[in-house]
């Protein structure tokens, strides 16, 4: 009798993936609690059963089928920047971490970049700066760019360019049942345009070609001012905003946050 019960054993589970070929973490690996670590906030962590680390979007696949035909219990990590628990764990059952895809293309012909779930934005802006490009990705460097991006996605480039899923030219999709297909404005539409900005649960997405443009120069900074002048910072801020339209490279953050004074 094949076993596809949902309280199936996690050990029995291992020994399925094990028996795939698939690379697993176990908690007594060393390796398991560095990647269930790796979160952005300590609120998410989760204690899932196994760990999962797919090297190849076919092995994704294979985990794809197994998780389906058993109906395992499983969530999907790339960067593992959202904040709350459950987002990207399975307590007690299985994280499928995306973290060893993370490879990062540039094509010199079409200026696209083609970038696997698992990359960093940090790691995306340094590949293209050897080669004077950006991408309309995340603000901060530790971000994944799976979660951004399938979340809709706001950058330093988004007045002028939209958000970062709306500089998407293609991706590359993994369904539940294990098929391997690419979605973009010609084929599989409807999924290319609910992958752009709608999140999570279509299938997970093994790859993405994003659109690139000139990018040389840039200037920024972060100023302090003190409380005082609070009201001020907030009126600069609206103004900024209401003229963006004559100003679309430029951006603007304002934080206010509490700092214990020295001494």
């Amino acid at each position: 009798m094949a076993m596809n019960e949902e309280d199936m054993s996690i050990s029995l589970i291992v020994q399925h993936i094990f028996s795939a070929g698939l690379h697993v973490l176990l908690p007594s690996d060393d390796e398991f609690f560095a990647r269930q670590a790796s979160v952005w906030s300590l609120g998410a962590q989760t204690s899932p059963g196994c760990i999962l680390c797919p090297r190849t979007t076919h092995e994704v696949a294979i985990a794809m089928q197994m998780f389906s035909s058993h109906k395992w219990k499983f969530a999907i990590r790339s960067g593992g920047h959202t904040p709350w628990a459950g987002a990207s764990a399975a307590a007690g059952g299985i994280l499928l971490d995306l973290g060893l895809l993370a490879s990062i293309q540039y094509d010199h012909t079409d200026k696209i970049v083609i970038v696997r779930p698992g990359a960093r934005w940090k790691d995306v802006y340094a590949e293209l700066d050897k080669v004077g490009r950006i991408v309309a990705g995340g603000r901060e460097g530790n971000v994944g760019v799976a979660g951004l991006i399938l979340g809709g996605g706001y950058s330093f480039l988004t007045a002028r360019r939209g958000f970062t899923c709306d500089t998407i030219i293609q991706f590359e999709v993994v369904l539940a049942d294990g098929s391997i297909i690419n979605a973009d404005a010609q084929q599989n539409s409807d999924l290319f345009w609910a992958l752009k900005g709608g999140s999570s649960n279509f299938g997970v997405v093994t790859s993405f070609k994003l659109e690139t443009y000139p990018g040389t120069k840039v200037w920024g900074g972060v100023t302090f001012y003190p409380k005082s002048i609070s009201n001020t910072a907030i009126k600069n801020l609206a103004t900024f905003t209401d003229d963006l339209t004559n100003a679309l490279d430029s951006n603007m953050l304002c934080f206010f946050a509490h700092t214990v004074s020295p001494g």
